[in-house]
């Protein structure tokens, strides 16, 4: 069995298991992978060629890995038709085999259950980079804009079993375009998330409410038997599911709690920006996870550099950073999020 090996393995093959529509122009693939699925970290992404007969597309297309089945060697992305290589692959049927290129990149800094350190400012003693203040108990906040939620739903099973509470807040301009609010952690004993294969379920978590459940408030508190797990606040613009607004309006009001350890965000850039001002308001630690074109997803071309931060330039690393190999999760202290989108 091939072990993990902490660096990209070359190219490799996965074969399709499902490939369905869940959404206007949003689908959902279902792959298979043993290496992919077992060592993939919550915010890593997959590099996919675009199979045909010739070099047209010629770039790969990054997606974030959404969730995993090591058991199976099965991984999930989720993805939007925007173009001609993603409308072609909206074409795949089980059974179809893609050139993957993965695990990539930069993931998610993990929270511990229980964590203190950290002063009570929230700088902790890393220069504001500390997950968990003070003595109490670990929450933090993951904050989605549309596909967004994609890398934020395996970092939710992650939190999930390390026994981390977490608010959950998604938004979309209409209810019709949520899309992965079934993938959340769910109780023992109920279907596979990862569909396609007669799989076990991913460790037990709880059963949440789907798309079509949401409450008329749009939150959600999910249990289990040590209580209140995580809370799930579903937003949208014209009203037509869950809460009218912004997801960053429902982020103030959970950050106005006082109780949130960090923050994780993905989505739009205008999103990233303002929910960075919040956690600097709030003096709440914040990981943005930003989505950039990309063409060898290793770090080599260049192709997706973001400017950095002044102080991080500073500090000795170079005035810009691969979105592929330095990121894709960053915290908001690294990056100048205005020069993105």
């Amino acid at each position: 069995m091939m072990e993990c090996l902490g660096s990209a393995p070359a190219a490799s093959t996965a074969t399709v298991l499902e490939n369905r529509q869940v959404g206007p122009g949003c689908y959902r693939m279902c792959l298979e992978n043993d290496y992919i699925a077992r060592c993939t970290l919550p915010g890593q992404f997959v590099h996919v060629r675009i199979p045909g007969s010739s070099l047209d597309p010629l770039l790969r297309r990054p997606f974030s890995v959404c969730l995993v089945e090591p058991s199976n060697g099965a991984f999930l992305v989720l993805y939007q038709v925007v173009g001609r290589g993603t409308k072609m692959l909206s074409a795949l049927r089980p059974g179809d085999r893609l050139d993957v290129l993965g695990p990539l990149g930069r993931g998610f800094e993990m929270p511990r259950a229980g964590a203190g350190g950290g002063g009570d400012d929230g700088s902790g003693g890393d220069g504001g980079n500390s997950i968990g203040r003070g003595s109490g108990a670990v929450r933090v906040a993951l904050v989605a804009g549309g596909l967004g939620i994609a890398p934020l739903i395996m970092l939710s099973h992650a939190l999930f079993r390390s026994g981390v509470g977490f608010v959950f807040v998604v938004g979309a301009r209409s209810g019709e375009l949520l899309a992965g609010l079934d993938l959340l952690p769910r109780a023992p004993g109920r279907d596979a998330v990862l569909s396609g294969r007669s799989a076990s379920p991913e460790p037990a978590g709880p059963e949440i409410v789907q798309g079509a459940h949401v409450p008329p408030n749009g939150c959600d508190t999910a249990t289990d038997d040590a209580g209140p797990r995580y809370e799930v606040h579903v937003v949208t613009e014209d009203g037509s599911m869950g809460r009218r607004g912004l997801v960053t309006d429902a982020l103030r009001d959970v950050l106005r709690g006082g109780d949130i350890a960090c923050a994780y965000a993905c989505g739009p850039a205008g999103m990233l920006r303002e929910v960075a001002r919040m956690g600097e308001t709030f003096r709440v630690p914040v990981q943005v996870s930003l989505e950039e074109r990309m063409a060898c997803g290793l770090g080599a071309c260049l192709g997706c550099a973001v400017k950095a931060r002044e102080a991080t330039a500073r500090s000795g690393r170079t005035a810009y950073l691969r979105v592929c190999a330095d990121g894709p999760v960053f915290w908001v202290e690294e990056v100048d999020l205005d020069g993105i989108g």
